[in-house]
């Protein structure tokens, strides 16, 4: 319980600081998010969900680094951006875009995908080491 706090504030946190930055849409700049007595200094990636299909579909992070991923949706459907073992659920309707902080502390492979279109195949690796 206590983690998903933390998660969630750290959550939090980011996505406030994502409404008060600035429009740069480059992947793998680095992003400082301020907030109430926190900063979070985080790369940010980019990952666009499509019809059907994430791009980049593997998508490799630092362990114990904090990670900002801009997820994209340039489809035309609702998608979500889903990591099981992080508990990472984060809808993305179509023409908006999220950021989702991730730090994962130990080296893994994990699964991303998106809850509605996991059987046509939508899914990534997110690879920590």
């Amino acid at each position: 319980m206590r983690r998903r706090l933390s998660f969630a504030v750290l959550l939090t946190v980011v996505l406030v600081g994502a409404c008060n930055g600035d429009a740069d849409d480059s992947a793998d700049d680095t992003s400082t998010t301020t907030g109430p007595g926190v900063t979070v200094q985080a790369t940010t990636t980019a990952v666009v969900a499509t019809d059907f299909a994430f791009d980049p579909a593997t998508v490799q992070v630092s362990a114990g680094s904090p990670v900002a991923l801009r997820v994209s949706n340039k489809g035309n459907a609702p998608h979500t951006f889903t990591v099981d073992a992080l508990a990472i659920d984060q809808e993305v309707d179509p023409g908006e875009e999220v950021e989702v902080l991730i730090q994962a502390p130990t080296a893994a492979s994990h699964v991303f995908y998106c809850r509605f279109h996991r059987a046509q195949g939508m899914e990534g690796t997110l690879l920590v080491g």
